[in-house]
């Protein structure tokens, strides 16, 4: 699943209620606190900044009483609650995944909102969820110590037992970027958390993942909470939750505590860049050759957010895992190149020191902002074709060694280019549906984004396709200067009798590119576009 954010939406009232990132917006004017016989209910939505179906793409509930998801029409999902005779107030949640845009890059994400879904016991009663009980407003306490550079000790209770609540810590930067004292928010905010924790724990319902994660009300918590970035201002917090994410207290905040610095060195970088439209290639000399650091480029946006160096150093760090001494640096790093970036627009290069022992930034971050040139549009042009495609069980039964090759669709295709004269290389990429009625520019952008590079005198690549599924071939050329052609486009739709018997043609085109040091890596799948 791809970068997933999540979002907590609450359908309770007619006003549009919408969430930061993904920008997903209630339209319908229906109640969903249902009455107690229940009745089918349909919810409107919009999508900011929409993927190219601009809609749901799936829809799962997550409560046994909610059933007959139906997401056919466009922007409006709508299901049947079956009657309640449970003598108690019931709650539930619909789960939506779509993809969207995010707003000014071709970048694309897959996202999960949560809708929420109450059902009152008494026939009749159908009106607001009602808000955390007041009475609770006294419910918790919250103490912190023992603070280091990257830990905490968190001591916390609740009064009431009839509660089963959590605590946690929220990052003041996130706080006030995201939630900025808003109560809807912040329940936002944390149903978009334990979703992740939930998913990465291998739930697919916070129904199934609440009992286990919740303490019960006379429960005293009192651990070390691990893994906090260092250098970091943090809010401790306590919420109560039911086992179905309703929230049943508001938010209680405790004193905000900062992490620890730790010793810095006197490293310090300087750096070397060739822009050019859509590349940069980067050179890094730092002033200790035997020194571990970190370099790469990244997006404005990044600071355009309000994040501090430190934060994105975190982040950034924290990205990697245990996994992070393989991204580390030592001496010059010369001949960098990031592609598939947007002309025009600003990035940075940054470095900066790391304790390669604990994992940690030991420098400041050193950044060189620059901006991409604009697009020369050279005469280079390379277009795609696909004639000859065979059946993947035909394959395996001319030759049983094949069988390595069978993957989730039926045919294997054969991405030949053409080049024109001007044209050295190529980016190619095959999406999956018929493309040409959107953006052009916008699936260009995808495209070098996306796409495979491929020289000249490369042999064709390989396609994992399906019969009658139409796909769009794109390929951008490259001429000699480096600069990018005009963006090709061939709308391919494999047909049952165009299938190739010619298997010694197959021998030819797997034993000029897969069979040779490439591999299966050879194989290209079809994507969809950004």
């Amino acid at each position: 699943m791809a970068a997933v954010a999540t979002a907590a939406l609450s359908l309770v009232s007619c006003e549009e209620k919408k969430v930061p990132d993904p920008l997903f917006t209630l339209m319908s004017c229906d109640e969903i606190s249902v009455a107690a016989e229940g009745g089918e209910y349909s919810i409107e939505y919009n999508v900011e900044y929409p993927a190219a179906n601009g809609r749901v793409l799936a829809a799962t509930e997550q409560s046994d009483w909610i059933t007959g998801i139906n997401t056919d029409v466009p922007d409006v999902v709508s299901f049947v609650v079956t009657a309640n005779d449970t003598q108690q107030e019931r709650e539930g949640s619909v789960v939506l995944s779509y993809e969207y845009h995010k707003e000014g890059t071709p970048a694309m994400d897959l996202s999960v909102a949560v809708l929420e879904v109450t059902v009152l016991q008494e026939a009749g009663q159908a009106g607001q969820k009602p808000d955390p009980n007041p009475d609770y407003s006294d419910a918790f306490t919250v103490e912190v110590s023992e603070i280091t550079a990257t830990s905490a000790r968190i001591a916390a209770s609740c009064k009431y037992p009839e509660l089963y609540w959590t605590v946690d810590v929220i990052g003041k930067n996130d706080y006030d970027f995201y939630i900025a004292g808003n109560e809807y928010e912040m329940q936002s905010y944390f149903t978009n958390y334990l979703l992740d924790v939930a998913l990465s724990y291998g739930y697919t319902s916070l129904r199934d993942f609440l009992p286990e994660y919740l303490f019960a009300g006379d429960y005293e918590y009192d651990e070390v909470m691990e893994n906090l970035m260092l250098e970091t201002e943090y809010i401790p917090f306590s919420i109560g939750m039911d086992f179905n994410a309703g929230f049943t207290t508001g938010f209680y905040f405790g004193d905000s505590f900062s992490t620890a610095e730790l010793p810095k060195s006197d490293l310090a970088f300087e750096f070397k860049l060739d822009v050019r439209e859509t590349s940069v290639t980067m050179d890094v000399y730092p002033s200790d050759k035997e020194a571990y650091y970190y370099a790469t480029i990244i997006d404005s946006s990044y600071f355009g957010a309000g994040f501090s160096d430190e934060y994105i150093m975190n982040d950034l760090l924290r990205s990697y895992g245990d996994d992070l001494i393989h991204y580390l640096y030592r001496g010059d790093l010369i001949g960098e190149e990031s592609t598939g970036m947007i002309p025009t627009t600003y990035y940075y290069a940054i470095a900066f020191g790391v304790d390669a022992e604990n994992g940690y930034y030991n420098t400041e971050l050193f950044k060189q902002e620059f901006q991409t040139v604009q697009a020369i549009v050279s005469d280079a042009y390379a277009e795609g074709s696909m004639d000859n495609y065979w059946l993947i069980e035909d394959l395996v039964g001319y030759n049983p060694s094949y069988e390595g090759l069978i993957g989730s669709e039926d045919l294997f295709g054969a991405l030949d280019i053409e080049f024109n004269d001007s044209a050295v290389s190529a980016v190619c990429v095959v999406y999956v549906g018929d493309l040409s009625d959107v953006d052009m520019d916008e699936l260009y952008r995808s495209a070098l984004v996306q796409g495979t590079p491929v020289g000249r005198d490369d042999p064709a690549r390989l396609v994992y396709m399906s019969y009658d599924d139409p796909c769009t071939i794109c390929v951008i050329a490259k001429d000699a200067d480096g600069y990018n052609g005009e963006m090709s486009l061939t709308v391919v739709n494999l047909a049952e009798e165009g299938t190739s018997h010619d298997y010694g043609l197959f021998d030819e085109y797997y034993n000029a590119y897969m069979g040779g040091a490439n591999g299966m890596d050879g194989v290209l799948v079809a994507k969809k576009a950004l």
